[in-house]
């Protein structure tokens, strides 16, 4: 998927989180704003194309750990051990580090931030050639489907408008209408 593909998939699944987590139209909005940033670009696991990693990558000597090295594209920074992993920190607060009897306040970004990490990962184990590391930065596996088709297209297009669906249906919003002209335009 290309960078405004895996926002369109990030701000979806940020929505749908956000939804799930019971947050209000403000914080729906955080969820879907923080979510977007961490599924592309240099705030995501492409941060692995961004020219300062790409410098610091010819300066360590990474590849002698083996298979490319961690610092590939596709490498650790694709690897779903560290979204995992920041999941279960995030948890840990919730047992451990609470303030005031409560978790966090910025708990719920932190989430976000997780849920955005995850969903390019996640597209890139079906998009492109490479797959996702299984180990760290090696072992990739995936789907490998096209990047660039139609079905690629779809699925990004498709996240964002199934996260305000839901949020609709979860509103109490009467969606009958939409039922009806699917139904319609389906000649059923």
């Amino acid at each position: 998927m290309n960078g405004k593909q895996h926002s369109l998939v990030g701000l979806g699944a940020g929505l749908t989180a956000g939804l799930l987590a019971g947050a209000g139209p403000v914080g729906l909005a955080v969820w879907a704003g923080v979510a977007g940033i961490t599924s592309a670009g240099p705030t995501s696991p492409d941060m692995d194309q961004d020219h300062r990693w790409r410098r610091a990558d010819t300066v360590l000597p990474d590849e002698a750990l083996g298979h490319g090295g961690p610092m590939k594209h596709r490498g650790l920074t694709h690897w779903f051990g560290l979204p995992l992993a920041a999941a279960g920190l995030v948890y840990l607060n919730d047992i451990v580090l609470l303030v005031n009897g409560r978790p966090l306040p910025v708990e719920w970004v932190l989430w976000a931030a997780i849920v955005g990490w995850s969903s390019h990962i996640v597209a890139d184990a079906a998009f492109g050639k490479g797959g996702v590391p299984l180990l760290g930065w090696y072992g990739n596996v995936g789907l490998e489907l096209s990047q660039d088709g139609i079905l690629a297209r779809a699925v990004a297009g498709a996240a964002p408008v199934a996260a305000c669906l839901l949020w609709a249906a979860t509103a109490g919003l009467d969606l009958g209408w939409l039922y009806d002209s699917a139904t319609t335009v389906a000649g059923r």
